[in-house]
């Protein structure tokens, strides 16, 4: 997860989406990370971070998936649903 602590739809989506129990039967597929874009701009940088909130997947091999602009719990799902291995 790609976020600021200004953002407030990132703030938002913490509370909210990402706090979701049907996201945790997700949990043991994807090691989740945060990176605040302030404190880590070369690594937003690297992975085409524009605008946040933004969430990236990256397959076990390294390769990245599109990244996804969270709206919702099932905007989050079905994207980790198309990316599950």
């Amino acid at each position: 997860k790609f976020t600021a602590d200004w953002c407030p739809a990132c703030r938002t989506l913490d509370g909210g989406a990402l706090a979701d129990p049907a996201l945790r039967a997700f949990a043991d597929r994807y090691v989740w990370v945060s990176v605040d874009v302030d404190a880590e701009e070369e690594v937003a940088r690297m992975y085409g971070i524009t605008s946040i909130p933004a969430l990236k997947i990256l397959a076990p091999d390294g390769v990245e998936r599109p990244t996804i602009r969270p709206r919702s719990v099932d905007s989050i799902l079905a994207a980790l649903r198309t990316h599950a291995r």
